[in-house]
């Protein structure tokens, strides 16, 4: 009996670990072993190939609601983040993992975003201008540059350094907007009935206070919701954005953010 936790569980949190739900009278499973045990070789250990045979393991099976086989999971983090049914041949699996295997620079790369908004960036500049180096044509790279750069207090090369971005993915299509949102707040001159919210907002970025920026932030939204095109609104939903919606602050201030809104 095999120790489902361990080889796989466990495991996924190494490596990625695929899983190949099979039974010996199965012919489509004895089909797609060999393309499998053939990828994962070519791997060399960048996922892991776990086969579990439902006639011997029926309470996994149950588990993971196997219902057809061959069935195939794939784990990371201990949790299953995609799957499919059935035969496939190689070209179409490598085309499948290709688009559903984590990639660990791009997930350095999200954690970084999020670490450089929370810690002083003196603490992670060495290791973000390292990667910059070494991976400088990544779009998502130069993303991760540019907000060091904001962090840094060098709003207009980080506005260049946008420019020059040309991300392909919606998702660092939308960071990229996030982050000009942020350049365009910390390189405005604030006027108005919001004027003193905006410099204290700007204030609090500069110091690495970042509960403060989105309140004060807040604050320039009740005072003047349409100062600069709603800039203190834009300003705000980036960095919620940036910091993800279960980030504790973006949880502690989103209900008041919307109450500002009217």
């Amino acid at each position: 009996m095999m120790d489902f936790a361990k080889e796989v569980i466990a495991r996924s949190h190494e490596v990625p670990v695929l899983v190949d739900f099979w039974a010996p009278w199965c012919g489509p499973c004895q089909f797609l072993a060999p393309v499998l045990e053939k990828l994962a070789a070519e791997a060399q250990g960048q996922w892991a190939l776990v086969k579990v045979n439902t006639d011997e393991e029926p309470e996994i099976a149950a588990q993971y609601h196997i219902r057809g086989i061959p069935a195939v999971k794939l784990f990371h983090r201990g949790e299953v983040i995609a799957e499919f049914t059935g035969a496939m041949p190689e070209f179409q699996l490598k085309q499948w993992l290709a688009k559903h295997l984590p990639d660990p620079l791009r997930e350095r790369i999200e954690a970084l975003f999020v670490q450089l908004l929370e810690v002083a960036p003196a603490e992670i500049a060495e290791s973000i201008e390292a990667l910059y180096r070494q991976h400088g044509d990544k779009e998502e790279v130069k993303l991760l540059q540019a907000l060091l750069l904001l962090r840094q207090d060098k709003a207009q090369e980080a506005q260049q350094l946008l420019q020059e971005a040309h991300p392909q993915e919606m998702l660092w299509i939308e960071r990229k907007q996030q982050l000009l949102t942020l350049a365009e707040f910390l390189d405005c001159q604030a006027e108005g009935a919001a004027q003193t919210a905006i410099e204290q907002a700007q204030q609090s970025w500069h110091s690495g206070n970042l509960a403060q920026t989105i309140e004060h932030l807040i604050q320039a939204v009740m005072l003047d919701k349409r100062f600069q095109d709603e800039l203190p609104r834009r300003a705000t939903i980036a960095l919620f954005q940036l910091l993800g919606e279960s980030h504790p602050l973006v949880k502690q201030y989103r209900r008041r953010f919307d109450m500002a809104l009217y």
